[in-house]
């Protein structure tokens, strides 16, 4: 029984980030890991973070490392 409004400034007070920016930074983290340590497809990473299409991952992640998925993977496993 809490309002968006509220959560949104209780995380950030705690957190220096808005919720929104807080679930986005850990489907992030996520979704580094399971590229770096499993040998699951970018589609079935994306399904497992619950994005309904493979297109909206690749972007959403793109959009947040600069790097699409497989360019992230091939770059990490060379390292």
């Amino acid at each position: 029984h809490i309002t968006p409004d509220h959560l949104n400034r209780t995380i950030k007070s705690k957190i220096g980030k808005t919720a929104k920016e807080y679930i986005q930074s850990r489907i992030i983290t996520e979704a580094k890991r399971l590229l770096y340590f499993t040998a699951l497809s970018n589609k079935e990473i994306g399904y497992e973070l619950g994005f309904n299409e493979p297109a909206n991952f690749s972007a959403f992640f793109k959009k947040h490392t600069q790097l699409s998925p497989s360019s992230f993977k091939t770059t990490e496993l060379k390292s």
